[in-house]
């Protein structure tokens, strides 16, 4: 004669359950909390690392109800405790009312107080009548919607191209300014 006992199997099934649910809660919610130094360490000791890393991302920006920045990144960090966010792949389109430009960038930091991001790794700029320009590096500031750099910059239009050591983009004014060896070269279209 057998013994049946579901009941006991029952209770044992849920208390494996309720362990297994709360071990990954536990491990859901160690993701959420805030970045600090791991014991025996130093805070700044090494770097910071990110809480969450997105992939695929799109983001808007809006200056009261009209659009003035949309883009999106390969990969994007952010670390919530210093407010560093860091992206790869990224596009970021300007819409300054009119005319509209882009900026690509492989390599972006920057910083979500101070509303400011750094661009690297061969910036391609692109913008209304087939302006294109190029440059290695160069800085963007949100909140004036200016991009500006110290390494060199080429641009090309319909009829001109434009070589300077270092330069400051103004989307709001749809402006440039040119420093550095300035270069330029005028004429119409080549064969």
């Amino acid at each position: 004669m057998g013994v049946d006992a579901p009941p006991l199997e029952d209770a044992a099934v849920r208390r494996a359950l309720a362990t297994a649910a709360l071990l990954g809660a536990l491990a859901a919610t160690s993701g959420c909390l805030p970045d600090r130094p791991r014991p025996g360490t130093a805070a700044g000791a090494e770097p910071s690392r990110p809480q969450a890393t997105l992939h695929g991302v799109r983001m808007r920006v809006f200056r009261g109800g009209e659009l003035s920045m949309a883009g999106r990144a390969a990969r994007l960090s952010f670390n919530r405790s210093t407010r560093e966010v860091t992206a790869e792949e990224t596009l970021l389109q300007f819409h300054p009312g009119s005319r509209q430009a882009e900026l690509r960038a492989p390599h972006l930091r920057g910083n979500l107080d101070a509303r400011a991001v750094d661009l690297e790794g061969g910036i391609r700029l692109r913008g209304a009548d087939g302006l294109t320009g190029e440059t290695a590096a160069a800085h963007f500031d949100g909140p004036t919607m200016v991009a500006s750099g110290g390494q060199p910059l080429t641009l090309r239009g319909p009829g001109y191209a434009v070589q300077a050591g270092a330069f400051r983009i103004d989307f709001n004014a749809e402006s440039f300014d040119f420093e550095g060896g300035v270069a330029t070269e005028l004429g119409g279209p080549k064969p």
